[in-house]
């Protein structure tokens, strides 16, 4: 049960996420053609992976670096090109901002999990010793 749970929640999730990169792709796209195969195989191969992703019994390092290849993968379908190297950005800045936006994503999703038990009356093993404390 619990694990059908957050199997559910997971899909529920990266659903919402693809949803919105795909939204996102075709504001920041306007004349990107659906109908070219290519643009089509390429989000259709990166929904593929994200669903089908841990759920087998890979190695973590592996799902990992999938991940990471996944998220450049879909970096190269929003902007059309590897990223650049010297395009007067500021990357510390920048990766320190994402990092604080990842924060609160974080805290959200934790809150999110946190009304879920609350509404299913739900209860971790974590839940149930700090009871007892």
């Amino acid at each position: 049960m619990k694990k059908d749970l957050v199997k559910e929640v997971i899909v529920e999730d990266m659903l919402m996420r693809i949803e919105s990169a795909i939204k996102t792709f075709i504001a920041r796209n306007p004349n990107v053609d659906f109908e070219k195969e290519t643009t089509i195989q390429n989000i259709a191969q990166t929904v593929h992976s994200s669903i089908n992703e841990g759920y087998g019994d890979t190695n973590r390092n592996a799902t990992v670096l999938r991940k990471l290849e996944e998220r450049l993968k879909m970096g190269q379908l929003k902007y059309g090109q590897d990223i650049p190297v010297y395009d007067g950005r500021d990357w510390l800045k920048e990766g320190v901002e994402e990092v604080l936006d990842g924060l609160v994503y974080l805290t959200n999703y934790l809150l999110r999990l946190d009304e879920m038990k609350i509404e299913t009356g739900f209860k971790s093993e974590e839940d149930k010793i700090n009871e007892k404390l």
